[in-house]
C-alpha cells in the first residue's frame, strides 16, 4: 500500500494550530515534517524535548499519535498508557494539551521556583553557612 504524503495545505493547518496554541499558552511547540509524519518537539528553557510523531490520517481528516519514548528512543505507536493520553482527541491542539501532561516543562535551575529573588537567594546560600559556623566558633572558643 502507497503511503500517502501529506498535503500542503494539512501542513499549513497543522503549523497554524501550532503557532495559535503557542501564542494562546505560552509554549515553544515545533512541528516539523517528513514523509508522512509530523514531529513534535518543544522547546523549554534552550532544551528540546521529542514528545511524539502524528500521522495523519486522510479517511478521518483526524491525526494518530506516537509518544516518544526516551527509554527505548523511538516513536511507540503502540503505547497508550501515559500521562495525557486522555487529551488526545485526533487533532493537533489535543496532541499539544497531552504533550504538557507526557513531559511537562522543565524548571531548570530557577530561583524563582524557590520563592526568592536571585539575590536573595544566593546571599541566603552563602550567608546563612558563614553565619552557623561563626556561631559555632563563638560558642566552641568561649568569646
Amino acid at each position: 500500500m502507497k503511503k500517502k504524503k501529506l498535503t500542503e495545505a494539512v501542513k499549513d493547518e497543522a503549523l497554524q494550530a501550532v503557532a495559535t496554541y503557542n501564542e494562546q499558552n505560552n509554549t515553544k511547540y515545533l512541528l516539523y515534517f517528513s514523509g508522512q509524519f509530523a514531529y513534535l518537539d518543544r522547546i523549554d528553557k534552550k532544551v528540546i524535548t521529542k514528545i511524539g510523531r502524528l500521522k495523519y490520517l486522510h479517511e478521518e481528516k483526524s491525526w494518530d499519535f506516537a509518544v516518544f519514548k526516551y527509554s527505548r528512543e523511538q516513536y511507540d505507536p503502540h503505547e497508550w498508557m501515559f500521562p495525557g493520553q486522555e487529551l488526545l482527541d485526533g487533532t493537533i491542539e489535543g496532541a499539544l494539551r497531552a504533550g504538557m501532561k507526557i513531559y511537562p516543562p522543565t524548571r531548570g535551575l530557577s530561583f524563582g521556583s524557590w520563592g526568592c529573588n536571585p539575590v536573595g537567594c544566593l546571599l541566603a546560600i552563602f550567608l546563612i553557612p558563614f553565619l552557623f559556623i561563626k556561631n559555632l566558633l563563638k560558642k566552641l572558643l568561649g568569646r
